[in-house]
């Protein structure tokens, strides 16, 4: 078997690093724990992710019941929201009748009436965005 130069520089040189990661106890401790690590890299990176957990079903039907009074009020929520536009529109009307009366506290009146009715106004609208949000979440 004939050996040429090339042959046994690449084997000097793998020599040479060999001889280098085992010549002492710390390298060769050094050594085997870069290898571990890496090992463990490695296989880290290369296992797929564990599967994601499905959907909670019992808890989704706890929400769902939970939701059943929202349901029933929005079922008649329209009514009640009419209503209240019907009867903050009467306190307005009945302040504005008020005000005309010859009466000592006719002002006083007015001004709560006014409030009252502002007031209704107001609770309308919220309790119409409320509705909205509900039968919009109900139906998706």
């Amino acid at each position: 078997m004939q050996y040429n130069d090339a042959g046994l520089a690449l084997l000097d040189w793998f020599r040479v690093r060999w001889n280098k990661l085992f010549h002492s106890w710390s390298s060769t401790g050094f050594t085997l724990l870069t290898i571990f690590v890496t090992w463990i890299a490695l296989s880290n990176l290369f296992t797929p992710p564990p599967p994601q957990a499905g959907p909670d079903l019992v808890g989704v039907a706890g929400v769902a019941k939970s939701m059943d009074a929202l349901i029933t009020y929005s079922e008649r929520g329209r009514e009640h929201i009419s209503e209240l536009d019907a009867t903050s529109t009467a306190v307005t009307d009945l302040a504005e009748s008020v005000r005309y009366t010859q009466m000592d506290s006719a002002q006083q009146m007015f001004s709560a009436m006014g409030e009252l009715g502002s007031s209704l106004d107001k609770l309308s609208v919220e309790l119409r965005t409320f509705h909205t949000e509900v039968s919009g979440g109900v139906d998706a």
